[in-house]
């Protein structure tokens, strides 16, 4: 996918998700993510995520508000993953990297995910790594959890008044926005 399509695609997925402000109810978040009988039982839906697999616009809003309440969830630790896929993509040539170095960069992104798994800065390169390494699947797979993990930001407020914001888990979500 060029990247010009990619960057349609996601803006039109945020006007038509921005529609209705879906503000997060964090008790609620909180309740049902933590019941197993629940298809929003966030261990399950972090595995779908993962793996692939289509999710609701309402399971991405459950997976991104929820993640504040897991273990893994430090939003003001460093991330040396990170660190390490800024320092990769201010060296490579982007229009035409190497394999070593497009291998070295979904590495370090795999690893910085790990701190922060809806990143849409990480989500954005790994979409561009593997479609530069001819992985079509993954490319898509990640172009499609950006662009959700953008809408869900998006459909949380307008961002236009104190009293609409638009909710992230992590700053740097906000700034990548």
């Amino acid at each position: 996918m060029r990247l010009r399509q990619l960057l349609t695609s996601i803006l039109f997925t945020l006007t038509i998700g921005a529609v209705s402000a879906q503000v997060p109810d964090n008790d609620k978040i909180f309740k049902t993510i933590h019941d197993s009988t629940s298809s929003l039982y966030y261990p399950n839906l972090m595995m779908r995520y993962q793996a692939g697999d289509a999710l609701t616009d309402l399971e991405y809003h459950y997976l991104y508000y929820g993640y504040a309440y897991q273990a893994s969830y430090r939003p003001l630790n460093d991330n040396p993953g990170m660190t390490k896929v800024q320092n990769i993509m201010a060296r490579i040539a982007i229009d035409t990297p190497s394999v070593a170095d497009i291998d070295e960069l979904i590495a370090a992104c795999s690893e910085a995910m790990e701190q922060d798994p809806f990143s849409p800065k990480l989500l954005n390169i790994m979409a561009y790594a593997y479609g530069t390494a001819g992985d079509r699947k993954r490319e898509k797979m990640y172009a499609d959890h950006l662009a959700a993990i953008l809408r869900t930001i998006a459909s949380s407020g307008t961002g236009a008044k104190e009293k609409e914001p638009m909710h992230i888990i992590m700053f740097s979500h906000g700034i990548d926005f």
